[in-house]
């Protein structure tokens, strides 16, 4: 797991694991749009967690 601290921004601390993989699905999009590219597809590295 990497913690990324950045002072005066959206998110300070950021919780990134680079190793973890997971599967983009509709039910978890944060977006009403649905129209990406990734959809159905395996992806490396995942934002665990997001600090303000």
């Amino acid at each position: 797991m990497i913690i990324i601290y950045k002072y005066s921004t959206e998110h300070d601390i950021t919780l990134f694991a680079p190793q973890e993989t997971w599967v983009v699905e509709k039910q978890i999009l944060k977006s009403r749009s649905i129209n990406t590219p990734w959809l159905g597809k395996q992806i490396q590295g995942r934002v665990l967690e997001l600090d303000f």
